[in-house]
């Protein structure tokens, strides 16, 4: 398993202690920066972590480099360039004052990072994992393009994406993270956070939660998360629970949504007296792709086993039972009450321990009435938890023996992925060669929305807005040539191209009143439009049917809307003239009129505009003037 870091590596500059800046004349040099941190993290969790970055072509980035190299970090896709290394300045928070960064980070290297330097089709070679931050995106326009040029070959490839908001006042505004990220979230898979990012950079406010004053409301994070996986696409998202009581000490927890199982998971709330607080979120990033990459099987029947007396309860003994059955779970708090309801069914319930959403129990019955009793559980969400097979003897004895298993597995998930690691180094050449190929042809079928003949084998005609040489640059494979060729080269095979007419934008929605064939040579759309208009403002000029065309207008889409509103102008201008609304009461006395019976005028402007189309459609098809067309293009 390899996982890919990228982002921006910085020297830290920082007062020694909990020492001011103002106060030394010498300060501790570092390099950080939040997704180095994380790749640092996971390189001491045995992970296979690669960073990849652009650093100054000096000593400096080098020394860069050689920082990550130290941790077993994979820095073969670091490269160097133009601009400097970004710094910042730290002052640590000590009781009531709180820390102080101050960046200097404007023309950093990788801020002026351009497109072209990045070969991410290369970088994602045997990578299965790709990680990045909010920081990135923020640092320059051109760099939110990369990340979004990254984030899509990634997603296209199956890697999975991980994001870590890290909103950033000082680099940009809330407004233009917003705008920024709804375009990358979509590719992400699992969203990282605290309560600050998901409302500055998502507009997504936890409820009733504010850090300063220690206030958390749990419900509000689960709907956050909630909301995040369902407007992105988001399969986990996991958020930092933090609790400010002083700079020195804060309360702090996990939290971690699966939005396919619908469920939440919350850690233990820690105490912590804070060292440092810089790359504390960077920590449990780190923590949370562990965890997901690990799988951590097992987990849940340990805490189970851990809840039971050891010293009375053997899970051979629940395996041997021949007449009662046992089940054993997590049911939720709320429902808890709801069991005294079932007091008269034949069963036995007992609780073992609780956390903050969850009652840990197990409940039983005996064997042919089991069924009736599960249905019942069920009913109040309840999550059966399975004895593993494997596992004998005393509690205690369990879980040591399930740990040891999950070992195992890990030993042997290890295992495969060298063996995995050893097939794609033995058929690089190969499998290379066949991912290019495969990727030239999804560029190429791509344009198969333009693709309108697919009757013979060797060729495939098509009529497309590219021009030749933009398709002979993304359709590079052996076999492949492409001809542009005549509009109406392949007429006598039935093969149609587009029309394209040339109308005013007044006249334009009057286009839809008409099909467009290439070869036909007159274009009535101007003066249907004319004769439409004119006949009703004449013949149904009224204030009410006007205004009513017109709000009709907002409720239909596409063309018909503008003709709506064309007509329903005209309508209401005859109104005006007429004085008339509904055809019912005069409001004042009329310009003109047309004459009163009313039925025959809207019956005589349906022939009108009905004959007008008849006789239109057929000009249109006799007449022999060539009309722009655009031109079509052939891939063999």
């Amino acid at each position: 398993m390899k996982v890919l870091l990228f982002g921006e590596l910085l020297l830290r500059l920082a007062a020694p202690g909990y020492t001011r800046l103002l106060q030394k004349d010498s300060l501790e040099a570092t390099f950080c920066g939040g997704e180095a941190n994380v790749a640092v993290s996971l390189s001491n969790f045995g992970i296979n972590s690669m960073f990849i970055t652009k650093l100054p072509d000096n000593d400096i980035g080098k020394a860069a480099v050689n920082s990550l190299r130290y941790f077993g970090v994979d820095t073969s896709k670091v490269f160097f360039g133009n601009g400097r290394m970004g710094l910042y300045y730290l002052e640590k928070g000590a009781s009531q004052r709180p820390s102080k960064v101050i960046y200097d980070r404007k023309y950093s290297a990788v801020s002026l990072s351009q497109k072209n330097e990045y070969d991410w089709i290369n970088i994602f070679k045997n990578v299965n994992w790709f990680h990045w931050t909010g920081i990135n995106p923020a640092l320059s326009d051109n760099l939110a393009d990369i990340c979004l040029e990254a984030c899509k070959i990634a997603k296209s490839n199956g890697i999975t994406v991980s994001c870590d908001l890290n909103f950033r006042s000082s680099l940009w505004s809330s407004e233009k993270a917003k705008n920024v990220m709804n375009r990358l979230m979509p590719y992400v898979d699992v969203c990282i956070a605290n309560e600050e990012d998901a409302d500055k950079v998502l507009g997504i406010k936890s409820k009733d939660t504010d850090i300063e004053s220690g206030k958390l409301n749990k419900n509000g994070y689960i709907e956050v998360a909630e909301t995040i996986c369902s407007r992105y696409g988001c399969k986990y998202a996991a958020f930092t629970l933090r609790e400010s009581y002083s700079a020195s000490r804060n309360g702090w927890s996990g939290m971690l949504y699966d939005a396919e199982r619908k469920r939440s998971f919350f850690s233990r709330a820690y105490d912590i007296q804070i060292v440092d607080r810089v790359g504390g979120g960077d920590s449990f990033t780190a923590g949370i792709i562990y965890s997901l990459i690990t799988g951590k099987e097992n987990q849940e029947a340990i805490e189970l086993i851990s809840c039971l007396n050891r010293d009375r309860i053997s899970i051979d003994d629940i395996h041997e039972l021949k007449y009662v059955a046992l089940r054993f779970g997590k049911l939720p708090l709320s429902q808890i009450e709801k069991i005294k309801y079932f007091d008269s069914y034949p069963f036995v319930y007992q609780e073992l321990s609780h956390t903050d959403r969850f009652a840990w129990i197990v409940y039983g019955g005996v064997e042919h009435s089991i069924g009736e009793i599960d249905n019942i559980f069920s009913s109040m969400n309840f999550e059966e938890v399975k004895l593993p097979k494997f596992a004998h003897g005393k509690m205690e004895e369990a879980v040591a023996e399930l740990k040891a298993e999950n070992k195992t597995m890990e030993a042997y998930l290890r295992e495969l992925d060298q063996r995995i690691e050893k097939v794609k180094e033995e058929n690089e050449e190969q499998l290379l060669g066949d991912f290019w190929k495969t990727y030239r042809l999804k560029e190429l079928y791509k344009k198969g929305k333009y693709v309108v003949d697919l009757k013979t084998k060797a060729a495939v005609y098509a009529f497309s807005s590219f021009n030749k040489d933009e398709l002979e640059a993304i359709v590079n494979v052996p076999g492949i040539t492409i001809h542009e060729l005549p509009i109406d080269t392949y007429q006598d095979q039935g093969v149609e191209g587009p029309v394209y007419v040339e109308n005013n934008a007044f006249f334009q929605p009057f286009e839809c009143l008409f099909t467009f064939k290439p070869g036909e040579k007159f274009d009535p759309t101007v003066i249907a439009g004319v004769v439409m208009m004119l006949s009703a403002l004449v013949l149904l000029g009224d204030l009410g049917v006007g205004v009513l065309a017109i709000l009709l207008s907002f409720i239909v889409k596409g063309n018909i809307s503008k003709l709506l509103q064309r007509v329903g102008a005209a309508v209401t201008i005859g109104g005006l003239l007429s004085g008339t609304v509904f055809y019912s009461m005069s409001l004042y006395n009329s310009i003109f009129v047309v004459g009163t019976n009313y039925a025959m005028q809207i019956g005589l402007f349906f022939v009108i505009n009905i004959a007008l189309l008849l006789v239109c459609s057929l000009v249109k098809k006799v007449t022999k003037r060539s009309i722009k067309s655009k031109g079509g293009l052939s891939w063999q």
